[in-house]
């Protein structure tokens, strides 16, 4: 028995929903400040920053969906635009730690028996891990170059 289906068609697909449900966050955090080049933006900064991620998202997930010639490439771009993206905001020093600080308004005390050395730490190891895990997609998506068709 044969199929007609590229091998990775259900992966692709799978995270072309996902890219679609991160353009619905990236929506819905329009109005959140952004870090961005050593500060915490607000205000139209931050909105623009937050577009430019709709429309990689909603490029990705197009292109991996329609497994169009173009949507492989737009793996690869998105990879080193949010690796650059994440490496500022590490390096950002203190606009990394008023994100933190933002994120836990109302929560002090707890932000305070965890310790904000450890929430640094732990927010680099998330960051570093969500930028192997693209780094991990893109090498499969070499793998399984053959899904995409020219166009």
């Amino acid at each position: 028995m044969t199929t007609d289906r590229s091998k990775g068609r259900f992966t692709f697909r799978t995270a072309a929903v996902f890219f679609a449900l991160s353009v619905l966050i990236e929506i819905a955090g329009l109005a959140m400040p952004a870090p961005l080049f050593g500060e915490l933006r607000a205000g139209m900064a931050a909105q623009i920053y937050h577009l430019i991620y709709v429309l990689l998202f909603l490029v990705l997930a197009a292109g991996l969906w329609t497994a169009k010639r173009w949507g492989y490439y737009a793996v690869f771009v998105g990879g080193v635009f949010y690796t650059l993206d994440k490496l500022q905001f590490l390096l950002s020093g203190e606009a990394t730690q008023k994100f933190v600080l933002a994120q836990f308004r109302g929560q002090e005390p707890l932000l305070q028996a965890v310790g904000s050395d450890m929430v640094m730490l732990s927010l680099t190891l998330v960051t570093l891990a969500f930028v192997l895990g693209w780094w991990g997609f893109a090498a499969y998506t070499y793998l399984r170059r053959s899904y995409f068709k020219g166009g």
